[in-house]
């Protein structure tokens, strides 16, 4: 989709694929903070809280649990009880995953911001690294 601006406004080569790499490695920030957020209990998200270890969805943090041979209560149990969701919660928290999750949402929203250093500095410009952030700040 970033891309997609620059071809419209006649950019080169080069500058299309730094919009690209900019919205596919903020777009990944996004889905990793989207994750996180699952694992919040906030009822203004929209959706079930823990319905990723339900289903058992292999988002970055399960991975990065599941290859440390972290066991995650509720994981892939359609039936799993709020307190095997709070528990999951704690287990990802007390093994640094939740932290882990936020680490990696930052370094790719950082080296997605890195792209946009080619271009001049406008309000177009500002306002990308400005959505940048908000993919990863945001609470719903």
């Amino acid at each position: 989709a970033a891309e997609l601006g620059g071809i419209a406004a006649g950019a080169d080569k080069e500058e299309r694929q730094a919009l690209y790499e900019f919205g596919r490695l903020c777009g990944i920030a996004f889905q990793i903070h989207d994750d996180y957020l699952d694992l919040q209990r906030n009822d203004k998200i929209g959706k079930d809280w823990g319905s990723d270890i339900r289903e058992g969805k292999k988002t970055l943090i399960a991975i990065h649990a599941l290859s440390q041979g972290i066991d995650i209560p509720g994981f892939g149990n359609p039936d799993a009880t709020p307190e095997d969701l709070k528990a999951a919660v704690d287990v990802l928290t007390e093994n640094g995953l939740m932290d882990y999750a936020r680490e990696m949402e930052q370094w790719y929203v950082d080296e997605g911001k890195k792209k946009l250093e080619r271009f001049d500095d406008c309000e177009a410009k500002d306002i990308m690294l400005a959505l940048a952030d908000y993919f990863i700040e945001r609470n719903l």
